[in-house]
């Protein structure tokens, strides 16, 4: 239980991170900021590291 509970807050965070460095790219570049695209980088994100990430 503990360690679902751990995974899930290590995700959360993990995508908080990344929409906060997309919000800061979207105000430095001026484009627009959507809850979409950050879900979208990270979801991206997730798999180029799934794929690279040996185990």
């Amino acid at each position: 239980m503990f360690y679902l509970l751990g995974v899930i807050i290590g995700l959360v965070i993990s995508f908080l991170i990344t929409a906060l460095l997309i919000w800061i790219l979207a105000m430095c570049f001026g484009f627009m900021f959507t809850w979409k695209l950050a879900l979208g980088v990270w979801v991206i994100y997730l798999i180029i590291k799934s794929i690279f990430t040996r185990n």
